[in-house]
């Protein structure tokens, strides 16, 4: 994205140079013009006014390529690199794209997105987690032996039951269930974010493409 951009600004500041050069004589035609008295004082104003314009545009691409370039260093690790001249087409579209497809193609491939759903299996088993402590586990032990000092043989039971017997766990199912929710509703808000994202990406898109198509 950030070469693109980059690119995008030295072919604008390469037609602004192009069309300053074109402008420029236009301002000596009209001086000429008014100097053979075919031309107005209001001609002369009105090309110097335009040529300042067009100075001042150029003057702001320049600024704006240099950023774009300086972006573009620091995203590639070489932000001492001087400007050079990129070089890639662009491709021309014939058609919007479908912006429900690339919804579906963009949730199905977002990194965010995976990991807030693995997050939300994660709380889901904590809570499943939590719901089984209160189901206690009874433990039985059984011992036999034979005594030879009596000349008799002997039998124990024990059964383990872990205290408090009442303790439901209530609390901490109540936790665990919220922070279930919150992931759930976390993957909500990141799938409406990127809906989001994408139709402000969608709007520029197509405001683009109706300007090149004119």
């Amino acid at each position: 994205m950030r070469f693109f951009e980059a690119l995008a600004a030295q072919r604008q500041l390469e037609a602004t140079i192009k069309f300053a050069i074109v402008a420029e004589p236009g301002v000596e035609v009209a001086i000429a013009r008014q100097d053979a008295k075919e031309g107005t004082v209001i001609e002369v104003l009105q090309s110097r006014t335009l040529m300042s314009e067009i100075k001042l545009v150029e003057e702001q691409t320049q600024a704006a390529y240099l950023g774009a370039w300086k972006d573009l260093a620091a995203i590639a690790g070489t932000p001492d690199m001087q400007p050079v001249t990129l070089v890639a087409e662009f491709a021309s579209p014939t058609e919007i794209p479908n912006w429900e497809n690339a919804c579906m193609e963009i949730t199905s491939q977002s990194p965010e997105l995976a990991a807030a759903r693995a997050l939300v299996c994660e709380k889901q088993a904590n809570l499943q987690r939590q719901q089984a402590q209160p189901i206690r586990n009874v433990g039985v032990q059984f011992q036999s032996g034979y005594d030879r000092a009596t000349d008799s043989g002997m039998m124990n039971l024990q059964i383990g039951v872990p205290i408090p017997v009442a303790n439901k766990n209530s609390g901490n199912i109540l936790a665990a269930f919220a922070e279930y929710k919150r992931a759930l509703e976390n993957v909500r808000r990141i799938e409406l974010e990127i809906k989001s994202r994408l139709a402000r990406a969608a709007q520029e898109y197509e405001s683009a493409h109706a300007a090149v198509t004119k």
